[in-house]
């Protein structure tokens, strides 16, 4: 038997694949990285003794595990260097070097990682290599690495700091100039700056810029490998850059697509200044007057100190760190207080001292103060000498300048005298005192007291009316320009004089008082009955009353008139003082000395009652027949121990020969009021439902009155009361608060009908 054997060759698969990874770059914490911009070759080694052309090895590839996974490849058609390639995932630069046959060649992958490759963290990763040809058929076979690696594409920069002022990372506007330095290194996932992991490829960064809170501040430096920057003195001023918070970030261009990065990393900087929100003057006795900004002390009363709050302007908080503040005294520059404010506080206090020089005797002298610098703390421990820091008073937020008014023994008024002299007028049992009032201005702002003393000449004890007596408050106003001296003896001689005090104790000399040396001697005289009239609007003195027979030079409003009338007697005082009234000119009060005609009918007698130790009011009624345009008049009866007698006008000038209380009576003439027609009382909503909850009362008042509004049922039983003799001024359409169909209680009423009542009194 003859066997034939036939040996054929087998095709079949690539023989063999070879992947070589690339080291990754181990860094300083022992990790390793494949790190952007840096280039790194991966082989794959190709073995297919079958294939018999370029064109039968149609795909090398390599993939490098990822966030997202690299993967390149090429279709190789020959040897070479730098040959194209594609990536189909993930963002690298690639090229590919081929050496050897299409039977055995190894592709060289120069991977190149780019600053927007993504990033992934350390850990075992697999890297994967693989082939494919087309002889016999279809063959890919493929090639694994398990490598310890991440990637890192992006920077940040260590010791990332600010020197000098901004050392604490806060400044103030006015800032001296400071550096920004650090060194830029890989941003590695998971590292910290301790770790100083590795610096940037040498000569990957080309050139680095500072931004400032997301902007191009222009600062670059070309020296990247340790950047330093250089912040010019009141950059943040100069640049009108707000207060607050702001972050540095590092710009850099890059060799390596796409060509820029910023660093991951940031440098906090906060801007911020003191504010002083007040200044005050405490302690030390005086007047204080912050609204208007002034205040009185005496240079000889120990004790004044000055308060000072202030705060952040940003945030508006307290103080960050102990801050000095100065006081200036601009109108002595010698008397300067130091002010401390602690750290977490908004208050400091400390003492002041006197202005030096001082004021000179027996004057006041202003002084304006104002905080010129601020110092020390967080933001204010700039260069104070160099005038970078708070240290101009142009750049200190504060209240507008205290003034301090020093007061040297300085009593009220400028001069000898003290203010000027107008005169006097005596009754039997009272002196008034006229005088020109002091200025209500400074430096007599620290007026406390006008002092009156007085005594019989024949007397060596002086009696004293101060603001403090009672009965003359008035005395404590400075504005005040007159004062009568009551309860004297008719025909006497008084000596008397007035001084002032101010809150400091310091008076005018006797010298400078008033009246003038030689004019202090004055005498009372007898028994007097003076009135005053006055309609509330036009008033009438005694001596408005002296052309009794031309009433109209008297006109009045038709109104209650009201009567003061004023009796000085040398001995007892009335029990009873009544005022009676005529029509002008009727018929007399007296025949004889004894009252005519029926009360109610041919005249009218309104009672007073006593309102001062000489005075008595009361009040002509609006009622009586004669006020409608004519003309009345009226004389005083007073009553002691059941004794009549009447006074008019002239009565205490008239001798006992000639003397006719009615014979000079007190005239007015009764003016009748222009007549309105008033607008109709109306309730501008009478109905009440869910769409219109209120109805409103509105009305019309001829005159001031007094005005109550009530609502009742049906039935006339009052339900709610809106006003209740509230005061209203005359005028038109006056509109009251709604009425919600309420009860006293607050409580819903239930549907039908009710009555709104306005009724008004006349003022």
């Amino acid at each position: 038997m003859l066997l034939a054997l036939s040996f054929n060759r087998a095709h079949s698969t690539i023989a063999s694949i070879g992947l070589t990874p690339a080291n990754p770059t181990t860094l300083s914490n022992g990790l390793s990285y494949y790190l952007a911009g840096i280039t790194y070759s991966f082989t794959v080694n190709v073995i297919d003794p079958d294939i018999s052309g370029w064109a039968q090895l149609t795909d090398v590839r390599l993939t490098i595990t990822n966030a997202t996974n690299i993967v390149i490849f090429i279709n190789p058609s020959g040897t070479g260097t730098n040959l194209p390639v594609t990536v189909t995932s993930g963002i690298v630069n690639a090229v590919a070097d081929i050496s050897g046959t299409y039977n055995n060649c190894t592709v060289t992958f120069k991977v190149t990682f780019r600053w927007d490759t993504p990033e992934s963290a350390f850990g075992a990763k697999t890297i994967i290599g693989s082939a494919t040809t087309t002889y016999p058929a279809n063959n890919t076979k493929t090639d694994s690495r398990s490598v310890n690696y991440g990637v890192c594409s992006s920077f940040q920069i260590l010791n990332f700091a600010q020197d000098g002022v901004a050392a604490d990372g806060m400044i103030n506007p006015w800032h001296d100039s400071f550096n920004i330095t650090g060194v830029p290194v890989y941003n590695v996932p998971g590292a910290t700056l301790s770790d100083s992991i590795e610096t940037i490829y040498s000569g990957e960064i080309t050139n680095t810029l500072l931004y400032r809170s997301g902007n191009n501040t222009g600062f670059n430096d070309n020296s990247p490998s340790d950047i330093s920057y250089t912040i010019p003195p009141q950059y943040f001023n100069n640049n009108s850059l707000p207060l607050g918070n702001h972050t540095w970030r590092i710009y850099a261009a890059m060799q390596t697509a796409p060509g820029f990065e910023y660093s991951s990393n940031t440098l906090s900087i906060n801007c911020d200044e003191v504010e002083v929100t007040s200044i005050e003057f405490i302690n030390g006795g005086g007047i204080s007057n912050p609204p208007l900004h002034y205040y009185y002390r005496s240079v000889t009363q120990p004790g004044t100190q000055v308060s000072i709050t202030a705060r952040m302007r940003n945030g508006l908080g307290p103080m960050v760190g102990n801050v000095t503040f100065i006081l200036e005294n601009i109108t002595n520059p010698n008397d300067d207080a130091t002010i401390v404010i602690a750290h977490g506080q908004t208050t400091g206090i400390a003492n002041l001292n006197f202005p030096n020089p001082l004021p000179s005797a027996h004057t006041t002298q202003s002084n304006t103060y104002r905080i010129k610098q601020i110092s020390g703390g967080t933001y204010g421990g700039d260069d104070i000498i160099n005038g970078n820091g708070q240290n101009v008073a142009s750049r200190i937020q504060q209240p507008v300048n205290p003034i301090i008014y020093w007061d040297n023994e300085d009593p009220p008024g400028s001069g000898t005298p003290f203010t000027a002299w107008i005169g006097h007028s005596a009754t039997a049992d009272s002196l008034t005192l006229n005088w020109q009032p002091l200025a209500n201005a400074d430096p007599d702002r620290d007026f406390y007291s006008y002092k009156v003393y007085y005594k019989q000449t024949t007397e060596t004890q002086y009696k004293i009316i101060d603001r403090s007596t009672s009965g003359y408050a008035s005395l404590s106003n400075p504005t005040t320009g007159s004062v009568t001296i009551t309860g004297l003896i008719p025909l006497k001689n008084y000596d008397i004089y007035i001084t002032a005090i101010d809150v400091f104790g310091n008076e005018v000399q006797i010298a400078d008082a008033l009246p003038p040396v030689g004019q202090r001697t004055l005498g009372t005289l007898a028994s007097t009955i003076r009135i005053q009239l006055t309609d509330g609007i036009t008033t009438y003195d005694d001596d408005s009353f002296a052309t009794f027979d031309q009433p109209n030079l008297r006109p009045v409003r038709k109104t209650n008139l009201r009567v003061k009338v004023f009796i000085i007697s040398a001995y007892n005082l009335p029990d009873t003082v009544n005022i009676l009234v005529r029509p002008y000119p009727g018929t007399d009060f007296l025949s004889g000395g004894v009252l005519q005609g029926v009360e109610g009918i041919d005249y009218y007698r309104f009672s007073t009652i006593k309102t001062a130790s000489n005075e008595w009011t009361g009040y002509i009624q609006e009622q009586i027949p004669w006020m409608n345009g004519n003309s009345i008049k009226f004389i005083i009866e007073t009553i002691l121990n059941n004794v009549h007698t009447y006074s008019d006008y002239n009565s205490e000038s008239e001798t006992p020969a000639t003397a006719n209380p009615d014979d000079q009576p007190f005239t007015v003439s009764i003016q009748t009021p222009t007549q309105f027609t008033p607008w109709p009382t109306r309730i501008l909503n009478n109905v009440i439902d869910d769409n219109h909850p209120y109805a409103y009362p509105a009305y019309y008042l001829t005159d001031d009155a007094y005005v109550t509004i009530t609502v009742y049922d049906i039935k006339g039983r009052p339900v709610s009361k809106i006003l209740d003799t509230a005061f209203r001024k005359g005028g038109q359409n006056i509109k009251e608060n709604g009425w919600a169909g309420v009860n006293k209680a607050n409580k819903k009423l239930g549907v039908g009908l009710y009555y709104i009542h306005i009724y008004a009194k006349r003022a």
